[in-house]
């Protein structure tokens, strides 16, 4: 149950639960002709996305006992924690990191990230752990998760809790890095929508 991170030259990571219980990453070559596990620290991998130019992984791991996301330089095999998060595992959905996403441009990474008062929010970090910022700031279970970068790199897509919708759903939502306004996407139904992906411009 994990997201998959595409690289450029067709290769596909993911992650999958080993007969242990683990969760551990999988290298899949670009034919799919079969997976290759990366035994990595912690009993928890999953969730990685592929940097633009193929050189870093960003993914999830309870190797410090608790989730945070780690950059990965693929060369090298180091890899250094982004985030300095709080929660213990099982909290909050893993813990309350969420899967992070790198920009276009590879600078930043978008994720799922808990405030003070303990409600979900969008949240982004520089590839360097630096600048990390709270971008939702609403009172709402918000329960904000899977962001998607416009390819521009000035908007994200993510879902949320929507409080307008009686039944409790999540719809999607788009906010403007430049001005921090956030609009509903039109034209949803009732119920679960979440996961979007930009396709084109």
């Amino acid at each position: 149950d994990s997201y998959a991170g595409l690289a450029p030259d067709g290769r596909v990571l993911t992650a999958a639960r080993g007969d242990d219980g683990t969760i551990r990453l999988l290298s899949i070559d670009a034919d799919l002709a079969g997976a290759i596990p990366l035994d990595r620290p912690g009993a928890l991998n999953s969730d990685p996305d592929w940097s633009p130019d193929g050189r870093h992984w960003v993914y999830r791991s309870d190797r410090d006992g608790r989730i945070n996301l780690w950059l990965e330089d693929i060369e090298s095999g180091q890899a250094f924690r982004l985030t300095d998060n709080a929660h213990p595992l099982g909290s909050r959905g893993y813990g309350g990191i969420g899967p992070g996403r790198f920009s276009p441009d590879g600078q930043m990474i978008a994720y799922s990230c808990v405030d003070a008062a303990a409600r979900s929010q969008l949240c982004v970090v520089g590839v360097d752990g630096r600048n990390a910022r709270q971008l939702t700031s609403r009172t709402a279970e918000t329960n904000a998760m899977y962001p998607a970068w416009h390819p521009s790199g000035d908007r994200i897509v993510f879902g949320a809790t929507a409080p307008e919708d009686e039944d409790g759903g999540t719809a999607l939502y788009v906010i403007d890095l430049a001005t921090g306004d956030i609009s509903r996407l039109p034209s949803q139904p009732a119920g679960r929508n979440l996961g979007a992906v930009w396709v084109g411009e």
